[in-house]
């Protein structure tokens, strides 16, 4: 079964609305087939507000949203879904709430076997990898392990941010040379990074599997 996958690096950008920048990704992932998204808003402390946030965008390109965080049980809403939208935050709070919910290897199951559309944003993609190792988030909260849904065998930096040669910032960083800048998909994919520069595009695809990933 091919795994289809939109990994976006931010909800907003300066000067837009939420998802304003992907929403044409968005309609075209999804498609005319998916009627009702699974939202996962565990990465926020205000899980109403977020919802209500994600839904009214959703609407208004077509489709209905349904929130994990408001169904009397997590799993069976996971095995009902259509599509997938976990969104972002706090890495370290998404990872954990998913863990106590048990649904991290039911939502693997169903992209992975089911071939159910997932979407993740910033905090959202970097669960979609083999571990949280490469968030930037602060470790508010401690999930059980920093293992995540392994949709893809390698893990993301979704705030990779070109060099910039005049900044006096002397502490480490994703852009330093002992994480480098971008590792592709090799042989031995647990140690592999992928750092994606924000806001650009790109879909990914190889020869022995197909991932339909867009970066916005």
């Amino acid at each position: 079964m091919k795994r289809r996958l939109l990994l976006v690096s931010n909800s907003t950008l300066h000067g837009g609305g939420y998802l304003d920048h992907c929403q044409q990704q968005i309609t075209e992932f999804f498609g005319k087939d998916v009627r009702r998204v699974l939202f996962v808003p565990y990465a926020l402390h205000d899980r109403d507000a977020y919802t209500k946030t994600a839904r009214n965008k959703f609407q208004t390109l077509g489709y209905e949203v349904d929130s994990l965080h408001e169904a009397e049980d997590p799993v069976r809403a996971v095995r009902k879904a259509e599509g997938i939208f976990i969104g972002g935050g706090n890495t370290f709070r998404l990872l954990k709430s998913l863990y106590d919910s048990k649904v991290v290897m039911e939502i693997r199951k169903r992209v992975m076997e089911d071939g159910v559309p997932y979407m993740g944003s910033s905090a959202g993609t970097n669960v979609a990898t083999i571990s949280i190792s490469t968030t930037n988030d602060m470790p508010i909260v401690y999930p059980p392990t920093f293992a995540a849904i392994g949709l893809v065998p390698f893990n993301i930096n979704p705030h990779y941010l070109d060099h910039d040669s005049s900044s006096r910032h002397m502490g480490p960083s994703v852009l330093s040379p002992s994480t480098s800048t971008l590792i592709t998909w090799t042989t031995t994919p647990a140690a592999a990074t992928w750092g994606r520069p924000e806001n650009r595009g790109s879909r990914s695809t190889t020869k022995k599997q197909t991932l339909q990933v867009c970066w916005v």
